[in-house]
């Protein structure tokens, strides 16, 4: 993948956590974090969608407080958030989170159409 395609905010510094950086995070595929979404062993995504495009992610100060908790299931998760980010913030980071996820998308769509043409 184009290194221009990685999100560039650090991901100790985001708001949001998509299903790859909890994946980095957790050491578990993509795939089985999804899954473990629809099993609700997660707590509750935030899903995001702007025309075609969707985005689902998880409040980072959230996971963070759900791992400390011992990862309940999220019939049993109650999540009390600290003092949040003013909603200005929140929305700053939230819209740099959809930029990088766009440009990812972008390069993933680049990649398959080369890839189509080599057929």
């Amino acid at each position: 993948m184009n290194p221009s395609a990685t999100p560039t905010t650090p991901l100790r510094d985001r708001i949001l956590w998509r299903p790859q950086d909890l994946a980095s995070v957790t050491g578990i595929n993509i795939k089985t974090i999804l899954a473990y979404d629809l099993q609700e062993i997660l707590p509750s995504p935030i899903r995001l969608r702007t025309g075609r495009n969707s985005l689902v992610g998880w409040l980072a100060d959230e996971i963070h407080d759900w791992f400390k908790a011992g990862c309940p299931r999220r019939v049993d998760w109650k999540w009390k958030p600290r003092i949040l980010p003013s909603l200005e913030t929140q929305l700053i980071q939230i819209k740099n989170d959809i930029k990088d996820a766009k440009r990812e998308l972008d390069e993933v769509l680049r990649e398959l159409r080369e890839a189509r043409k080599q057929l």
